[in-house]
C-alpha cells in the first residue's frame, strides 16, 4: 500500500509542467530580459521578478521556474547590445524589439498593465512575439 501512495505522489508531481514563455524573436542576437509587474502602480517602474536569458533561436522557450505563481503584466525586450537597457531614439521610441504579455500594444507608447495581465501558474504557456 505504501509502494502506491508513493508512485501516486511521484506521479502527481511528474504531470505538471513548469510555466514558461514562447518568444519569437526578429532575429538571435543579444540576450532577452523578461520583467513581470505584479502591480498596476509599479507597471513599467519596478519589476516583482526579472529573468534574463541570451538568445538561441529565432523561436524560443523560457522556464518559469523561478517566478511564483501568480497574476503579472509582463514585458519583455531583445537586448541586442547587452547593455541591460532598452534603447530609444530621442523621441522615446524604442529601437530594440518588445513586446507584452497577451501581445498587447498601445496607440502612443505602452499597453495598459490590464491589457498585459496573464496568469502564471504550472503548465500554462505565454506567447510573446517581439516588434
Amino acid at each position: 500500500m505504501n509502494i502506491a501512495v508513493l508512485l501516486l505522489t511521484l506521479w502527481s508531481f511528474t504531470g505538471e509542467s513548469e510555466a514558461r514563455i514562447q518568444l519569437t524573436f526578429p532575429d538571435d542576437e543579444g540576450k532577452v530580459n523578461i520583467a513581470f509587474y505584479a502591480a498596476k502602480d509599479l507597471f513599467l517602474k519596478e519589476a516583482s521578478h526579472t529573468l534574463s536569458v541570451s538568445i538561441s533561436d529565432t523561436n524560443m522557450s523560457v522556464d518559469l521556474e523561478s517566478v511564483p505563481d501568480g497574476w503579472y503584466a509582463v514585458a519583455v525586450f531583445q537586448d541586442k547590445n547587452e547593455n541591460s537597457e532598452l534603447d530609444k531614439t530621442f523621441v522615446g521610441i524604442p529601437k530594440e524589439p518588445y513586446g507584452f504579455s497577451n501581445n498587447a500594444r498601445g496607440l502612443f507608447g505602452p499597453p495598459s498593465f490590464e491589457k498585459c495581465l496573464v496568469h502564471v501558474k504550472s503548465g500554462c504557456v505565454i506567447e510573446i512575439s517581439l516588434l
